[in-house]
C-alpha cells in the first residue's frame, strides 16, 4: 500500500517568511491604519496586504477596476467588432465547455444581445471537438456567413485552428488567460493578460474575467458613439455573476480586482437575478450561495453537462429568461451530475486499485485506461492528489490515443514540468497546479518515467508530506461572534486568499458522535478553560470513538451557524492530533 505520513502543520508565518519583528511592525502598521485587532491586522498582513491597500482589500468597489484598454489587444479587437455592429452583421462566440468557458460565453451572448447584436454560440462536444476552438465552430460560422468569430477561454495554443480560420475568410479575435506557448495563433488580436507586452495591472484573471472586460470596452466606445441614444445602455455589473461563478469554479486566485468581481457576483447570485441559477440553485437545493456552494453544488452542475453530454445545455440555462424553462434544464443537468458521480466513483476506485497493487512511481502517478470517461478524470486525478499527496496524470484511451488530465502539488509546476516532457506529447496546456494533455498510448511509459525523473529531482521526501497550514495560536474563549463577523470581511476565500485557520492546544472533546450519510462527518463540543463550541469535522467521523475522553490540538476555522433562528459560532475541524500523556 502506497503511505501517506500524517500532516504536518505549518505556521503561515513560516509560509510566507513574514515572521518575529518583520510581522509585528507589518500588522502593526495596519493596526494604526484601520479599527482593526491586532489578530486581524496580523491575518492581512500574513496575507501580505499592504496597509496602502486594506481599505480596498476589505471594502474594494467596482470603481477599482482597471481600465479595459491596457489589456493588449483591445483596441483592435473593439474596432473590429464595431465594425460589425454597424454593418448589422452577427458573430460567433466560440468557448470551452467548461464552468469558465461556458460563463465567459453566455456572458457575452448575452451582453451582445442586449446591445442589439445578435451573437450565436459555440459549446464544443467534449468527444467530437476536443478542449478548446474547434475546426467545427470555425466552419459553421462560415457556412452562415459569419466573419467575425471571437474565442473565450481557449484558443491561445490553437495555432492551426487560427490558420484554418485565416483559410474560411474569418477574422478571429481570442480572449484567453491560458499561459501562452511560445509560437502564437494568427489573430485579428489576442487578448490575454499573461502575452508579453500587455500592461494590464492585474494578470491572475479567468476567462469570464477577460470576456467581462472586453464586454466593458466595447460598451465604453458605443457610449461614446452614441449608440446608447436610442437603447438603453447594459448595466455590465449585472454580469458579475457570471464572472463570480467562473472565478471560483476555475480556481483562479481569488485575491486583487478577482476578489471584488465574485464579491460582487456572490452577491448577485443569492439575490436571484438570473432565473438560469435561481433554477439550479432550486436544483442543487443550494440556500445560501457562498464559495463553498458554488464550488460544490453549482459548478459541478454546469460541468457536468460538459463532461457528459453538451456544454450547450448549461449555456442554454444561463440564458434562459423563463424560469420553468431554466428549471427543466437545471433538473436535467443534476440528473447529469449524478450519472457524472457515478462514473467518477467507478473510475476513482479502479485508479487506487491500480496505485495499491504498487502502480505509481517513486514521487509521481500517471495512469492510463481504455473506457475511462474523458469527462472524469480530471475529478479522479484530484482525488488521488487528495489521498497520495503526489503529482498526478489520469489519462482516457481511445483508439491508440490518450486525453489526460493532471493535478499537482505545492513545488511541481505542472504545466512547466510538463513542457520540458514534451517531445513524449502531441499538446499540453494548463496552469500550475492543474494541466490537460494529449498523447499517443505508446509513448505514454517513456512519458511517465520521464515525468517522475522530473518530480523526483524537484521533490523532497519532506514535499511528499502533505501539509496543512494555520495562521495563529488562540484559545477558544477569544471567538465571539462579533470576531466571526470581523473575519467574514476577508470573504471571499479561495486560492491566494485563504480562510483563515487556527491552532487551538489543549482542548478536551466530548459528545462525539458520528453524523451525516454513512456517519462520515464528526460532531463533538470543545471546551477549553470554561469556554465551550460546537464543532463539526467534515470526513473526520471515523475518530469519533478513538477521541474519546482525550485531550487533543486542532486546527480549525471558526463560522457562524444559523439555526431555528438561533446565531451561534461553530469550529470547522480541518485536523486533529492526540495529545501525549
Amino acid at each position: 500500500m502506497l503511505s501517506v505520513p500524517p500532516k504536518k502543520w505549518i505556521a503561515r508565518s513560516d509560509i510566507t517568511g513574514k515572521t518575529g519583528e518583520v510581522l509585528e511592525s507589518h500588522a502593526s502598521q495596519i493596526a494604526q491604519k484601520t479599527t482593526l485587532t491586532p489578530l486581524m491586522a496580523q491575518l492581512l498582513a500574513l496575507r501580505n496586504i499592504s496597509p496602502e491597500d486594506v481599505e480596498t482589500y476589505l471594502h474594494g468597489s467596482l470603481s477599482h477596476l482597471p481600465d479595459p484598454f491596457l489589456l493588449k489587444g483591445m483596441p483592435e479587437a473593439i474596432k473590429r467588432i464595431q465594425d460589425e455592429i454597424s454593418a448589422g452583421r452577427d458573430i460567433l462566440i466560440s468557448a470551452d465547455f467548461d464552468v469558465d468557458g461556458i460563463s465567459a460565453c453566455s456572458l457575452l451572448v448575452d451582453f451582445f444581445a442586449r446591445i442589439g447584436v445578435n451573437a450565436y454560440k459555440f459549446i464544443p462536444n467534449r468527444k467530437i471537438d476536443g478542449y478548446g476552438l474547434s475546426r467545427r465552430a470555425l466552419r459553421r460560422a462560415a457556412e452562415i456567413g459569419i466573419k467575425l468569430v471571437i474565442s473565450v477561454d481557449c484558443g491561445i495554443s490553437a495555432v492551426e485552428e487560427a490558420a484554418y480560420a485565416k483559410e474560411l475568410g474569418l477574422d478571429l479575435i481570442i480572449t484567453d488567460h491560458h499561459q501562452p506557448p511560445k509560437t502564437l495563433p494568427e489573430a485579428l488580436a489576442i487578448i490575454n493578460p499573461h502575452q508579453d507586452g500587455c500592461v494590464f495591472p492585474f494578470k491572475d484573471l479567468c476567462g469570464a474575467g477577460v470576456a467581462f472586460f472586453l464586454a466593458v470596452a466595447v460598451r465604453k466606445e458605443l457610449r461614446e458613439a452614441g449608440h446608447f441614444e436610442q437603447r438603453p445602455e447594459p448595466n455590465l455589473k449585472h454580469s458579475l455573476d457570471l464572472v463570480g461563478l467562473a472565478t471560483i469554479a476555475d480556481i483562479v486566485p481569488l485575491i486583487g480586482i478577482n476578489r471584488i468581481m465574485t464579491k460582487v457576483g456572490l452577491e448577485l447570485m443569492d439575490g436571484n437575478t438570473r432565473p438560469g441559477l435561481v433554477a439550479l440553485r432550486q436544483a442543487a437545493n443550494v440556500n445560501r450561495v457562498c464559495c463553498g456552494t458554488v464550488a460544490f453544488g453549482l459548478a459541478p452542475r454546469i460541468n457536468a453537462a460538459g463532461r457528459i453530454s453538451e456544454g450547450r445545455l448549461a449555456a442554454d440555462m444561463l440564458l434562459e429568461t423563463d424560469l420553468p424553462a431554466a428549471l427543466k434544464i437545471a433538473e436535467d443537468l443534476d440528473k447529469l451530475n449524478q450519472q457524472r458521480q457515478d462514473i467518477e466513483k467507478r473510475t476513482t476506485e479502479e485508479a487506487i486499485a491500480r496505485v495499491e497493487q504498487g502502480e505509481h512511481g517513486r514521487r509521481t502517478i500517471v495512469l492510463a485506461a481504455e473506457g475511462w470517461h474523458p469527462g472524469v478524470i480530471g475529478i479522479v486525478a484530484s482525488r488521488l492528489v487528495e489521498l497520495y499527496h503526489r503529482p498526478t496524470i489520469i489519462i482516457s484511451l481511445e483508439d491508440n490515443k490518450g486525453k489526460g488530465s493532471g493535478r499537482s502539488i505545492r513545488g511541481f509546476h505542472l504545466f512547466q514540468n510538463l513542457g520540458a516532457c514534451h517531445e513524449h506529447l502531441l499538446g499540453f496546456g494548463g496552469h500550475e497546479c492543474a494541466a490537460g494533455l494529449t498523447i499517443s498510448k505508446d509513448r505514454i511509459p517513456a512519458f511517465a518515467d520521464a515525468f517522475d525523473r522530473l518530480a523526483e529531482n524537484l521533490l523532497t521526501e519532506e514535499d511528499m508530506r502533505p501539509t496543512a497550514v494555520f495562521d495563529a495560536e488562540i484559545r477558544l474563549g477569544e471567538i465571539g461572534l462579533s470576531f466571526v463577523e470581523q473575519l467574514r470581511l476577508m470573504e471571499p476565500h479561495g486560492v491566494g486568499n485563504p480562510g483563515p485557520v487556527f491552532l487551538a492546544r489543549g482542548v478536551t472533546v466530548n459528545h462525539l458522535r458520528q453524523v451525516g450519510t454513512e456517519g462520515q462527518h464528526l460532531s463533538c463540543m470543545a471546551e477549553d478553560g470554561g469556554c465551550q463550541i460546537k464543532c463539526i469535522g467534515f470526513s473526520l467521523g471515523h475518530l469519533a470513538e478513538s477521541l474519546a475522553g482525550q485531550k487533543i490540538d486542532m486546527l480549525f476555522k471558526p463560522s457562524i451557524n444559523e439555526w431555528n433562528g438561533r446565531v451561534t459560532v461553530q469550529a470547522e475541524v480541518q485536523d486533529i492530533r492526540v495529545q501525549d500523556h
